[in-house]
Order: structure tokens, then C-alpha cells, then sequence
């Protein structure tokens, strides 16, 4: 839902969504009748020194649109009290801090599955990608639960619950919960990452670092001596096909996540559907498609057939964090 940069809105919001590894920001017109976000854009975080430097960087080239008057910033990482300390990056986010280094009138934070909770509805067909299961199919008229997980730099899990109209989005820090093997090679998995890190949550595995830890782990277990490889030369690497140990990852990778994407579906009732976000799986959509996520995520004993209604749909639109944040600023201004 990005739009061209335009001039002359009367009243402009500023929306980020903050990583491990990028910031990404854009202007939202507030006088809009829906969130539509304008010169979306990402930046590595590694290049400032907090996020009030960053959001000023990239303030100094849309001069020409205008100042915003207010902000919704979304992060990585548990929120409190307007402010925040991301999980996988040093920088620590307080709202009013940040709005008066920036002149505005206010800016909230609140964490990034929240926002990508808040961006559901407003997804359109070209923003997303069936893997395995039903079509997605939202019933207005009853109850509504979705969820969204998405392994990045973290692993991120949000709920939006609806009732009577009203949206409810619910933060969550599954990702931090206890991985649970399936079979022998996971339990294999589970020793020798207990050695190495004391306990194993899902996150260990389920994240760009967790890729390169899963990668070295079965490297480990099969008596492969490989070379280090980033989270991104082993996706590439599976897609190709042209390396069996980084195939071997990528499809051990898909199928944990479809248990725990499964786990998500029964603890949070989100009978509606489970998206899958975060900036690894559209890389490796076809392996997440034919591979074992769709059968671990259904097989969920007595609850298969359960399962099978529920609808994981991947989120392909490029900025759904800013969509979420907008949403949130959106409603605010609604309200």
C-alpha cells in the first residue's frame, strides 16, 4: 500500500519499524481516509548511533514533503511505558525523548508484531502468497483471531483478536518460548544446542543467527566440516539447490517453524489464519511451500482436521511493519 511521494499534505505522521539490523521509515498523510505510507524506506541501523539520528537522516531528504506532527514507531522488543529496550540491537527507544529531539507533538512506541497485528486486514491478494492450506477467508460477521510469526534478526509472534469490529492487537514474546524436537534429529538438535547455550528457545533456531546455528549444528551432527556461511548465503545456497547441507538447513528450518507456527495457531484461537512475515522466508518461499512446514503445522493430534482449516498465508508486501505502525497512527487520529 505505498504511495509516490507527494507535496503538500496538510498534516504529515512519521512511521518506523525497527529491527536488529534495519530501521525502516515513512511519512504517512494523516488527512488520508485509509493508512497510506509515502517514501517508505530502509537503512541499516549499524550506521547510527540511536534512532532519533536515523529517523533525522532520513527526515533531511523528504524535506520537501514537510515536517510530520506526530510518530508511531515500532521495535523489536517488549514495550513499556511508551519506551523500550530492542532485544538484538543496543539502541533504547523512549517515546517523549524522542519527540522532542524530533519537535513533535508525540510519538508512541510500540512493538513490531503489534504493528504487523494492526497491518492484517489491510493486506491486499498481491500482498501475500498461499503456502499449503485453505485460501484465506476472513468472516466479518463472527469472531476473528489472527496471528502472524516471522523469523528475522528475531523471532516475532502477534495476535489481533476481533470482536464486534473492534480490532484488538495482543504483543507477544513467543518467540522466546522452549523449542519442542519432533523427531530423532530435532532431539539431536535440542542436546547439542543445550550444551552450547544452556536452554533452547524457538528463536535459537527460528532466525537468520538461529539459520547459521541450525546450519553448524547439523554440519556438526552428520560429520560435516563446512564452510561459515551467512543466514543469506545459505538460503541462496538451498534455492539452488547446489549445496546438500544448506538444503538440508533450509527444509530442517521450514519444518520447525511449522510446528511452532502450529503451536501459535492452538495457543492464541487464531482459527482465521497464521501469516508468516519477517525478512527470511520470502527468500525461500518455494522451499516453505514444498517442503514440511504445511505437514508440521497440521499435525497436531487430536486436531489435524482443525489444522487443516487454518489458513498460512506469507506476507510479500515490503514494508508491513510501516503499514502496521501507520495503522496504529491511523487509528489514533480516528479515534
Amino acid at each position: 500500500m505505498a504511495e509516490p511521494m507527494r507535496p503538500g499534505s496538510a498534516a504529515l505522521g512519521l512511521v518506523g519499524d525497527i529491527g536488529g539490523t534495519n530501521a525502516r521509515f515513512a511519512l504517512v498523510a494523516l488527512d488520508q481516509p485509509l493508512p497510506r505510507l509515502l517514501a517508505p524506506e530502509s537503512r541499516p541501523t549499524a550506521k547510527y548511533n540511536d534512532l532519533a539520528e536515523a529517523a533525522e537522516a532520513y527526515l533531511r531528504e523528504q524535506w520537501y514533503l514537510g515536517r510530520p506532527l506526530t510518530a508511531s514507531i515500532a521495535v523489536a522488543g517488549p514495550v513499556r511505558h511508551n519506551a523500550a529496550r530492542l532485544t538484538n540491537l543496543h539502541w533504547c527507544i523512549e517515546g517523549g525523548a524522542f519527540a522532542r529531539r524530533l519537535g513533535l507533538a508525540h510519538a508512541s512506541v510500540i512493538n513490531d508484531y503489534t504493528a504487523l497485528s494492526l497491518a492484517l486486514p489491510w493486506f491486499a491478494s498481491a500482498d501475500l502468497a498461499c503456502i499449503g492450506g485453505p485460501a484465506l477467508r476472513v468472516d466479518t460477521a463472527t469472531e476473528d483471531c489472527r496471528a502472524v510469526v516471522g523469523p528475522g534478526t528475531g523471532l516475532g509472534a502477534g495476535i489481533l483478536h476481533a470482536v464486534g469490529g473492534s480490532m484488538r492487537p495482543i504483543a507477544s514474546e513467543a518467540g522466546h518460548a522452549s523449542f519442542a524436537p519432533q523427531d530423532e534429529e530435532e532431539i539431536e538438535i535440542c542436546r547439542v544446542l543445550l550444551r552450547r547455550c544452556g536452554r533452547v528457545s524457538n528463536e535459537r533456531i527460528l532466525s537468520g543467527p538461529g539459520l547459521q546455528l541450525l546450519f553448524e549444528t547439523l554440519g556438526e551432527i552428520h560429520g560435516v566440516a563446512p564452510e561459515p556461511r551467512s543466514a543469506a548465503q545459505i538460503v541462496e545456497a538451498a534455492c539452488r539447490g547446489d549445496h546438500p547441507l544448506s538444503l538440508r538447513t533450509a527444509q530442517r528450518f521450514c519444518a520447525i517453524l511449522g510446528a511452532y507456527a502450529g503451536d501459535v495457531a492452538l495457543i492464541a484461537g487464531a482459527r482465521t489464519g497464521v501469516y508468516l512475515a519477517g525478512g527470511i522466508l520470502p527468500r525461500m518461499a518455494g522451499i516453505l511451500a514444498q517442503g514440511q512446514f504445511r505437514a508440521r503445522f497440521e499435525n497436531k493430534a487430536p486436531l489435524q482436521h482443525h489444522m487443516a482449516g487454518i489458513p498460512t498465508p506469507l506476507v510479500v508486501h515490503p514494508y508491513p511493519g510501516l503499514l502496521g505502525a501507520a495503522t496504529h497512527l491511523w487509528n489514533a487520529m480516528q479515534a
